[in-house]
């Protein structure tokens, strides 16, 4: 499989897809396959992730757009594609079943753990989320962000509440709006 981008190999990319490869077969290892995990259905926060599996209206805060050509990155001789966040802009604090993997493809990006502090990162740098673990994603306040993203099975998204602009600034850990977000759901 050849990963390039524009003149240089991108060896980020690739460590990333060997990292990838190592995690899953981590997984198979210590039994937990995609048939022990619960279904988008029937998460209730049991699994660390109070989500909703099909939400309607906006789950980004600002503008971005998905499936944005990134011309750089070239995956067996394809193009490939990401999704853009302009400036001050992010997702909504969602999770992924099978967890996910985020690589700054160009700009500079922010992401948040609940209960961790904001991380920036810059082109070539990554980020990856373990199955329900509660995260945004999404550009610094001057700075678009494009990001390569590889979701693993089993494929599914739940999301929850707007991004704080405490937590996008860096002052929170996005426990207080979590809290609040479940409360009004009736405790999920």
């Amino acid at each position: 499989m050849g990963i390039e981008t524009g003149r240089h190999r991108m060896l980020g990319i690739a460590s990333f897809v060997s990292g990838s490869a190592i995690l899953l077969a981590a997984t198979t290892w210590t039994g937990v396959t995609s048939a022990a995990q619960p279904t988008p259905q029937e998460v209730d926060g049991s699994t660390g992730c109070y989500g909703v599996q099909s939400p309607t209206g906006s789950l980004i805060t600002g503008e971005a757009t998905g499936r944005r050509p990134i011309p750089t990155i070239v995956i067996n001789g394809e193009e490939t594609s990401g999704r853009w966040f302009g400036p001050g802009n992010r997702s909504y604090w969602h999770c992924h079943t099978g967890g996910q993997m985020q690589l700054v493809a160009s700009g500079r990006g922010r992401v948040q753990k609940r209960g961790e502090r904001i991380r920036n990162l810059g082109v070539g740098e990554a980020e990856y989320v373990a199955p329900f673990e509660e995260h945004w994603h999404g550009a610094t306040p001057t700075d678009s962000v494009h990001y390569f993203g590889i979701n693993f099975q089993p494929f599914g998204d739940l999301w929850m509440e707007p991004v704080s602009e405490r937590d996008y600034l860096g002052s929170g850990l996005g426990l207080e709006t979590r809290e609040v977000w479940i409360r009004e759901r009736g405790g999920m």
